[in-house]
């Protein structure tokens, strides 16, 4: 019980208590209102589970600005955290959120396309094969490498977004990135741009 109650101090310390704002209050011609949403209940689900992916985000955006952007690296600033899913509301540079949310987008749809083979497709196929073993081993190959190039994507789409003088030197950056973001996707959760400058309010979902 103590160890639990010391764990929750350090994640209230982290996340709370965070008012409801006005995001039009925050924004500016620089910066963006950007959500993390965790609905993964192995993500959620416990303190020890929540404080690990707010670490491995902390860790994931001080890499990222580092990949994509020249300006020193600041740390993020958690807003407001709404309840349900639990969803946690960042104030982060536009130019980091603009390239960080298609990175993700990318990932998401190869996942979108890999999670509908696994779940529409690859049972219905294999009925057909009448117990071949090759054909099933090859669809079984299929779904693994499906799979494989969602974080093949996110690794691919991230480069593009590195600065290029320095992309061989950020390489061990680029492979953790991808790894935390291939995570987050796989796991069912998900990011959303909830507020832009005014010029870039078209992206805002």
């Amino acid at each position: 019980l103590t160890k639990n109650l010391e764990e929750l101090e350090k994640i209230r310390k982290t996340i709370l208590p965070f008012q409801e704002k006005d995001f039009s209050e925050l924004q500016s011609n620089d910066n963006s209102i950007f959500a993390i949403i965790f609905t993964n209940e192995k993500s959620i689900g416990n303190i020890k589970s929540l404080s690990h992916e707010l670490k491995n985000w902390d860790k994931c955006l001080f890499l990222f600005q580092l990949i994509v952007s020249d300006k020193t690296p600041s740390a993020f600033e958690i807003i407001e955290v709404e309840q349900g899913s639990i969803e946690v509301i960042l104030n982060l540079a536009y130019e980091i959120s603009d390239k960080l949310l298609d990175v993700f987008n990318t990932g998401l749809e190869t996942y979108t396309a890999y999670f509908a083979y696994k779940t529409l497709v690859k049972d219905n196929i294999t009925k057909t094969f009448n117990g071949n073993e090759e054909l099933i081993e090859l669809e079984e190959r299929r779904e693994k490498i499906m799979l494989q190039n969602v974080k093949e994507a996110v690794k691919k789409e991230l480069k593009k977004k590195a600065k290029k003088e320095k992309e061989e030197a950020l390489e061990k950056k680029i492979e953790e990135v991808t790894r935390l973001l291939t995570e987050h996707i796989v796991k069912g959760n998900t990011v959303k741009l909830l507020s832009a400058p005014e010029s870039e309010e078209n992206e805002v979902m």
